[in-house]
């Protein structure tokens, strides 16, 4: 196929831009125009809207290419987004337009990996085809031996067989050499599919390519046997190995597992796994949920069971897809009690179910409410874990509507039957606090209080979150007597409040006018050893500040500073003269932390007078700034372009032990690089490399990632001189990058 026909992958993001009303990618070119884009505030705000379809279309516009690469890194490392092949393949031409290949090898691996249906993938060889073959075209470049060997990978992951042999040939006419992963590779995509045959070819080019099968081919073919239901003959190859001097490990074994478990001979599947301990060869947790499968499957779970034990027994834990086996079996026979138990070990183990387990559970619930019909009809009353078994299942669900009806259905069996005053429900600690949290939500008190008590008669012990849920809520009602009353029952109870707690009550104290009551709220948090958080510590500002201005201009309480980044920018330096005083008088003496939390808001939004005479008080009272405020204070001072008194930081953080963080040092020295303080630049660096930090890691992030990403080539010859006079070492990859770099230095210097 041409390869513009199959970008038409690429083509229909494109299009996202004429049809986007907001046309967020012009947004981002406007925004990277700018110095300093990544502390730009409108790119913070953009960022959850960001998907790869608009950094396709962003990297098609007229955007300088080390920019696109500097906002790839970046994006990349934000929690929600994922690049596609699509956004990785449109920054690999933008890269080749500009004639800046140096990163195009890593970024067409990434581009492959990323490959996520069959379509992506055949999509991915097309492009790296065109490069490879067009000597017109602005994208050409030869592939490596790793990208042949990805996309191989990426189309055997689709059984793309027919793609595979072509793309093989093209390798060997681009004089490639395979390499024993390259036909590992081609054998298990025929394998997989139960192409044997053909897979033999290619063990026979692996063989003229001066090189041995090994265990990966030889189980590649055992799976291909099994594929074609030729379990004798997979098992004849399993022999083979052993002959031959190979190894026979788990997958091999379990993969002959599986077929003999697919052709019904379960009882020859058992006698393998006692011969697989007695080959020096340990089951692993997918050689036994293959075996339970089989055992659930033929009626015979009790055998499972056992088996499930003996596994347990041999310290080998069960994962999803073996708890998932499992609960489908149970929940298949309405043995519902069993596949509830067994889903409530496998969160104890922190495990989360996948949509398999929760078809399987919700098929067994449906299966269930029938049941509960028929019940009332014979005028049975369900008992406490049928109702426990639905709570659950709802609440984890946040099916909580469902979940606060069939209490309703509880309480009208009850009182229908009236056999017994209460049934002892045993939904989770969590699903009862779910319940309540969402009560109170919606300012049912009432209900959510009648939750709380049954919570505590079924013997269920709310914690923090229980607790604090209702103090919360009583305090944004301005309902503070009761709230404290929450606080005492919550202690006699053993349980301690959570910083979430005691901030809700700071922050009711102090929109009441309440100073000495919200203080007082401090110093209890501090003597039950929880750490007060700058949102702790903004409340009360924000009450010293709304304080003061209403007593000046009789205004009304609660108008002021409703944002953080307000709050600190109209930060007064008496307010916090007023806070430490308040706080010595309530016997919380500001330490380190306390300096900590407030500086390095004032740092976030700037405001340098404030923070120096902060770090003045600091040293009037004998406390040293911690590393972290030191490197608040660093990006501070980066923001505001005082790039000198940055660099000084740097330098007295080292003289006291502390790390500066390397990001903000690399910003540091290429904007002094950028403007004609070289020898500065190379001064903070040289001071660098007495922090204890890897060389690869120095290399890479300022050498690589910095000073050479930005455009100075002669800064980064400079730079990587002074580590090779240093001493400094590195991997090979590492030392590999830095020899282009400095072929490319050259290469503009001539």
């Amino acid at each position: 196929r041409p390869f513009f026909a199959a970008a038409s992958l690429l083509t229909c993001n494109l299009s996202t831009l004429e049809s986007d009303s907001s046309n967020l990618p012009c947004q981002l070119l406007s925004i990277f125009s700018e110095p300093n884009w990544q502390n730009n505030p409108s790119l913070k705000s953009l960022v959850p809207a960001i998907t790869p379809s608009h950094v396709s279309s962003l990297f098609s516009l007229n955007l300088d290419p080390l920019t696109a690469l500097s906002f790839s890194d970046w994006i990349s490392q934000t929690p929600k987004f994922k690049h596609n092949v699509t956004s990785y393949a449109s920054l690999v031409r933008l890269l080749c337009s500009h004639a800046i290949a140096y990163e195009v090898p890593k970024i067409m691996i990434l581009m492959i990996k990323s490959c996520s249906s069959p379509r992506e993938a055949l999509f991915a060889v097309d492009f790296c085809r065109t490069m490879r073959k067009d000597d017109s075209s602005e994208f050409r470049y030869k592939l490596t031996l790793k990208c042949y060997n990805t996309l191989l990978s990426s189309l055997a992951r689709y059984g793309l067989v027919d793609e595979m042999k072509i793309l093989y040939v093209e390798m060997l006419d681009d004089l490639v050499s395979p390499d024993i992963y390259t036909f590992n590779t081609l054998v298990n995509g025929y394998c997989k599919l139960g192409y044997v045959v053909e897979a033999k070819q290619y063990v026979s080019r692996l063989i003229q390519a001066g090189l041995d099968p090994d265990y990966f081919t030889y189980t590649s073919f055992i799976t291909g046997h099994c594929r074609r239901k030729e379990v004798d003959a997979a098992f004849q190859v399993f022999k083979e190995m052993s002959q031959k001097g190979c190894h026979r490990n788990e997958v091999s074994y379990t993969q002959l597992i599986y077929g003999l478990c697919e052709a019904k001979r379960i009882d020859e599947a058992l006698s393998l796994l006692v011969k697989m301990k007695d080959d020096n060869c340990c089951p692993n947790v997918r050689t036994y949920t293959v075996l339970i499968n089989a055992l659930c499957g033929s009626g015979r779970k009790s055998e499972a069971l056992n088996l499930f034990k003996q596994m347990s027994e041999s310290s080998i834990r069960p994962d999803v897809c073996m708890y998932t086996v499992l609960i489908q079996s149970f929940c298949s026979g309405d043995n519902l009690d069993e596949a509830s138990g067994l889903l409530d070990h496998m969160l104890e183990f922190g495990l989360t179910p996948n949509v398999i387990t929760y078809n399987a559970l919700i098929k067994g619930f449906y299966s269930a409410y029938r049941l509960l019909s028929l019940m009332e009809e014979k005028g049975l009353i369900p008992n406490h874990r049928t109702y426990s078994i639905f709570l659950d299942f709802l609440c984890k669900n946040e099916r909580i509507e469902e979940a606060r009806h069939l209490n309703g259905q509880l309480k009208e069996a009850l009182s229908l039957k009236q056999k017994m005053e209460k049934i002892g429900l045993q939904p989770t600690q969590s699903s009862y606090t779910t319940l309540i949290a969402r009560m109170l939500k919606e300012g049912d008190f009432y209900e959510a209080d009648r939750c709380f008590h049954e919570m505590l008669s079924s013997g269920q012990k709310p914690d923090a979150q229980s607790y604090g849920s209702f103090i919360s809520a009583y305090c944004s009602a301005g309902r503070l007597q009761e709230a404290e009353e929450m606080v005492v029952k919550m202690r006699g109870e053993g349980v301690t409040p959570d910083e979430f707690t005691y901030s809700s009550m700071v922050k009711a104290y102090g929109s009441l006018g309440l100073t000495y009551s919200a203080f007082d709220v401090l110093k209890r948090m501090l003597d039950t050893g929880c750490e007060p958080s700058h949102h702790t510590y903004m409340c009360l500002i924000k009450h010293l500040f709304e304080k003061k201005h209403m007593t000046e201009k009789c205004g009304e309480p609660g108008s002021y500073m409703e944002s953080p980044d307000i709050m600190w920018e109209m930060m007064e330096f008496d307010i916090v003269v007023e806070l430490f005083e308040k706080m010595v008088e309530h016997g919380c003496n500001p330490d380190v932390k306390c300096y900590e939390k407030l500086l390095l808001g004032i740092c976030e939004v700037g405001n340098l007078e404030i923070v120096q005479r902060l770090l003045n008080r600091m040293e009037e009272v004998g406390i040293s700034p911690s590393e972290k405020i030191c490197n608040g204070l660093l990006r501070c001072y980066f923001k505001l372009q005082k790039y000198e008194e940055a660099a000084k930081v740097v330098e007295d953080m080292i003289c006291n032990g502390h790390s500066p963080q390397l990001e903000s040092c690399k910003m540091l020295i290429c904007k002094l690089y950028e403007g004609g303080g070289k020898e500065r630049g190379k001064s903070v660096f040289k001071e660098l490399l007495r922090c204890g930090y890897c060389d690869d890691e120095l290399a890479w992030k300022i050498l690589i990632d910095g000073v050479l990403k930005q455009g100075f080539e002669e800064g980064f010859g400079e730079l990587f001189q002074v580590m090779e006079t240093s001493g400094c070492k590195f991997s090979s990859q590492t030392r590999s990058m830095l020899m282009k770099g400095l072929q490319r230095e050259r290469l503009i210097h001539t």
